[in-house]
């Protein structure tokens, strides 16, 4: 069903505002057709919007032009650090009595960088690996020859990562990371701003891939900040 058009001018600051992965700030919408990911949203009510789909019509090629007139009571937020998603995803941690670990590749430790920046997070987040080579890969985590058939940065690699990290840790749930983050490294099928994440827990062993925008850093931390918000999203609705 098409979202209904929203009257900005009537009260704006009843709506949310969300720094999409972009970059853009703009009104939020939930779960239209055309969608990219975010995970960064206005600070009051965070909770319920972190890691849903939202739209950006500023820069989406398959979306239509934003028409509707800005609000002058906008406001522009700066991009919140990864930390800021570390700190609700170790307080749902803390609640359940659960421990988190990682199993990263192109995210080179950034996604246990991030969960170590909280005071505390000894009490929730269990261990990491960095394995950034296949052969690290098969040596610390297991992966199998199978699953490493048709390369690091597939859906294969990214599941068993997480799956062996929780194994391995003893920890309830775990998230891992492959991707291409360039500059150099691409190719048609997968272009540079490739990534697979994958969370395992309760709910069994999940994965998507994402084409993240930008250069180097940009793509890591947009993958540090997609698999932190999903994991969220995960932990909350288990």
């Amino acid at each position: 069903m098409q979202q209904p058009i929203i009257d900005y001018h009537q009260d704006a600051e009843s709506y949310w505002v969300a720094q999409l992965a972009c970059g853009h700030n703009q009104h939020l919408r939930h779960n239209p057709p055309w969608t990219i990911r975010t995970w960064v949203t206005h600070a009051e009510g965070r909770q319920h919007h972190l890691g849903k789909l939202l739209n950006c019509v500023k820069c989406d090629q398959n979306a239509p032009r934003d028409e509707r007139p800005a609000s002058p009571q906008v406001i522009h937020m700066p991009m919140l650090s990864a930390s800021a998603l570390a700190h609700p995803l170790g307080e749902l941690l803390k609640k359940k009595g659960w421990y988190v670990s990682c199993a990263e590749s192109c995210t080179g430790g950034l996604i246990a960088a991030a969960i170590t920046d909280i005071p505390g997070s000894s009490g929730w987040f269990e261990q990491s690996w960095v394995t950034y080579s296949n052969r690290s890969k098969q040596q610390q985590l297991a992966i199998t020859d199978e699953a490493l058939c048709a390369g690091a940065v597939t859906q294969a690699t990214a599941e068993a990562m997480a799956v062996s990290a929780q194994r391995v840790s003893g920890a309830e749930c775990a998230v891992a990371s492959s991707g291409i983050a360039g500059p150099d490294g691409g190719t048609a099928e997968k272009p540079v701003g490739t990534v697979w994440l994958a969370w395992s827990g309760p709910w069994g062993v999940i994965s998507e891939r994402f084409n993240f925008p930008g250069d180097r850093q940009q793509v890591r931390q947009q993958a540090v900040d997609a698999a932190l918000g999903r994991l969220i999203r995960l932990i909350s609705d288990t």
